[in-house]
């Protein structure tokens, strides 16, 4: 539905599973063109997933060498944000880094950027909206 809306920007925010969900879409080419900027926040460790009730086994794969060169075809710009204690990220954002082949930002003490953890309107999002500035969504 994204590519029947003609002109500006295609951004996708993704959350959580949302990002994994992202993910696998790139890996088996089911967007018809490429996004302008991605965004995935509190991106969860495929690790997490085998473990939690309710999902069998994780269909992320960190070690695939396909899973870089997917994202960034169907994503013009990818950016990852996570926090430092997020309990869905007990191994660190850090993983993510080799698997898309960049440099996750770590927004400090931001948990799993939910509403439980305080989490409602984030100016830094709605900055980074319309900048494309990444430093942006280290603003609370």
């Amino acid at each position: 539905m994204m590519d029947e809306v003609q002109g500006g920007e295609k951004i996708a925010i993704c959350h959580s599973l949302g990002t994994t969900n992202w993910l696998i879409a790139a890996m088996n080419d089911l967007f018809t063109e490429p996004f302008d900027r991605v965004l995935l926040i509190a991106p969860p460790d495929p690790n997490q997933l085998t473990e939690t009730e309710g999902i069998d086994g994780s269909p992320l794969d960190l070690d695939d060498p396909g899973l870089s060169a997917s994202a960034h075809k169907w994503a013009k710009n990818l950016t990852v944000i996570a926090s430092d204690d997020d309990q869905w990220l007990p191994r660190g954002v850090g993983i993510y880094a080799p698997a898309l082949d960049l440099e996750p930002l770590i927004f400090p003490g931001a948990g799993h950027f939910s509403f439980d953890q305080g989490w409602g309107y984030w100016a830094g999002l709605t900055k980074w909206v319309e900048t494309a500035n990444p430093q942006d969504l280290m603003q609370r």
